[in-house]
C-alpha cells in the first residue's frame, strides 16, 4: 500500500536553480494557502548532476529547510535518483562509483569490462545491475549514507528504462543478432534499433545474462531493490 502522505499535494519541478528560488516557490504556495504534503527536487539540486549528493553552494540550507521547515509542519521531501552512476570523478572522490567497482556491482559489456555511457553526469556513467546480489547491500549503503545528510522521506527513481544518450557505449556496441535482430517491434524510424539511447543488448548481467532479456525488467528491478532500502530504514527507526 502506498504511504497515505504520498496521495495529498505535490509540489515539483526542474529548473529551481537554487535554493533561493525553491524557498520563494514554497513561501508563495503556503501564502495562499495552496494545500501541500510534499516538496520534490530534480537533478539540478545535485552537485554535478550526481546521485547521493546536493550541491551545498547554490542549495545552501537545504537540509535545514527539509528538518525545520517541511517536517515540522508535517510535509515531506522527495529528492530524484537516477541510476546513472558518475564515473568520470577524481578517484576515492565519490563513493557511489568507488563502491560499486570494489562490490563489483556495475553492468559490464560484452568483454565483461564495465560498460560505460553516458547521461546527465559531465564524463561517463555507469549502471548498477539490480539483478547482482551485491546491489541490495550497494543500494541500501548509499541511500542509507545519504540521508545522513538529507532527510528525505522517499525516492523518485528516474531514467531506468535504463535511459542512455549513446546508442549503446562510447565505442558502440557488438555487431550480432542480439543487436541487430531480424525482425524489431515497429518503429516510427525504421533505422533505429534496440539499443537506441540504451545500453547494448549484449550488455552483461549477473551470470551473464544479457541485457536484451533483462531490458523491459530493470526499472522494475530498481524499485524491487530501493524498496528493500525502504524496509531496512523501517526497520532502523522502529528499533532506534
Amino acid at each position: 500500500m502506498p504511504p497515505y502522505w504520498s496521495l495529498g499535494f505535490h509540489l515539483s519541478r526542474f529548473g529551481y536553480q537554487n535554493m533561493s528560488n525553491l524557498l520563494a516557490t514554497f513561501t508563495r504556495n503556503r501564502d495562499v494557502e495552496i494545500p501541500m504534503d510534499v516538496q520534490w527536487t530534480d537533478i539540478d539540486m545535485m552537485n554535478s548532476r550526481n546521485d547521493f549528493t546536493y550541491d551545498e553552494k547554490n542549495f545552501k540550507g537545504l537540509p535545514d529547510f527539509i528538518n525545520n521547515v517541511l517536517h515540522k509542519n508535517g510535509m515531506k521531501f522527495i529528492p530524484m535518483f537516477d541510476p546513472g552512476i558518475s564515473a568520470g570523478e577524481t578517484p576515492n572522490s565519490y563513493p557511489p562509483y568507488d563502491v560499486g567497482v570494489r562490490m563489483n556491482v556495475f553492468i559490464k559489456n560484452s568483454s565483461d569490462q564495465i560498460f560505460y555511457g553516458k547521461v546527465w553526469n559531465r564524463k561517463s556513467t555507469v549502471w548498477p545491475d539490480f539483478f547482482h546480489p551485491n546491489a541490495t547491500p550497494y543500494w541500501t549503503e548509499m541511500f542509507s549514507q545519504y540521508h545522513q545528510t538529507i532527510s528525505f522521506d522517499g525516492a523518485w527513481i528516474d531514467m531506468n528504462e535504463p535511459s542512455n544518450f549513446l546508442d549503446g557505449q562510447n565505442f558502440g556496441c557488438p555487431k550480432n543478432d542480439f543487436e541487430t535482430p531480424p525482425y524489431t517491434p515497429g518503429m516510427v524510424d525504421e533505422s533505429l534499433t534496440l539499443r537506441h539511447k540504451t545500453l547494448c543488448m549484449t550488455a552483461h548481467h549477473h551470470k551473464g545474462q544479457l541485457h536484451y532479456n533483462l531490458h523491459n525488467l530493470y526499472g522494475l528491478q530498481e524499485a524491487v531493490v530501493t524498496n528493500q532500502y525502504v524496509y531496512h530504514l523501517f526497520k532502523y527507526f522502529s528499533m532506534n
